[in-house]
């Protein structure tokens, strides 16, 4: 906290946005610790420029010590595969976050019942840890349901699996600073459904469908929608968003940064 020779990475700052997400002690925690490590950095570097815009809103912190560097997709994800492989003839919708508020599951789980999709199953990937994000929940109440499978932590093969034999990734969350899982969806061959707001934006452009996550009806209709259509989005334009984020270009970009704000070789 009181180094000043470091770079610190911002994910987001969801627990200054809504700290009711959090719980008590650890919105408290993060609220102390993390605007002091940030002013005691020489650099801060934001994963996106949604979240840059709030380090400088929330934070008051000069733009110019921001910088903005994406980061990448594992290789894991992106290994071209010519067949989509299917499990059975159903199809499966998922989804992967921590079971927290702002992922806003139950509004999903609700879009995904009223959609009444037929022969078709919400697969929901991801835990929760009380410590940090209180007692989540809205979605308990579905987990006998034989349509929803909550498989808790899997490895990241596993989840590679998944996201090839999924036919629509959906990610309604509230607030993000940038999103993983979708985009790992996406180089995936997934079709993807994101919520509508500005980090999405930033990331997907024009490569995913986007919804409006506090409208459980607008959630079913865009699930229809994107399992009746077969070109939801035009490839090229999945290619474009891909392009856009590698870890070597990471590498590079980080490595620019500290050699010139450190004064290193």
């Amino acid at each position: 906290m009181w180094y000043r020779n470091q770079i610190t990475v911002i994910h987001d700052l969801a627990f200054l946005r809504n700290p009711a997400w959090f719980s008590r002690r650890a919105a408290m925690w993060f609220k102390f610790l993390v605007p002091r490590v940030m002013n005691a950095s020489s650099v801060i570097v934001a994963q996106s420029a949604f979240t840059k815009s709030e380090i400088v809103e929330l934070l008051k912190i000069p733009e110019k010590k921001i910088h903005i560097v994406y980061p990448g997709i594992s290789e894991m994800f992106i290994s071209p595969r010519k067949v989509r492989e299917k499990k059975g003839t159903g199809k499966t919708i998922l989804a992967v976050s921590t079971l927290e508020p702002r992922k806003n599951l139950k509004r999903l789980i609700e879009g995904f019942k009223i959609a009444g999709l037929k022969d078709a199953k919400l697969v929901i990937v991801g835990g929760n840890n009380p410590l940090v994000f209180g007692k989540s929940g809205g979605w308990n109440s579905y987990s006998n349901d034989p349509a929803i499978e909550f498989l808790g932590y899997i490895s990241d093969a596993q989840l590679a699996d998944l996201y090839h034999e999924a036919d629509i990734f959906a990610s309604v969350s509230l607030y993000e600073g940038f999103g993983f899982p979708p985009l790992e969806a996406l180089a995936s061959g997934c079709r993807v459904l994101v919520s509508d707001i500005p980090s999405h934006r930033e990331i997907f452009g024009e490569s995913a469908m986007f919804v409006n996550p506090l409208d459980s009806a607008d959630i079913a209709r865009k699930l229809n929608l994107l399992l009746e259509l077969d070109d939801v989005v035009p490839p090229s334009e999945v290619e474009k968003t891909l392009t856009r984020f590698s870890w070597q270009r990471a590498a590079e970009d980080l490595l620019r940064i500290a050699e010139t704000a450190l004064n290193i070789d």
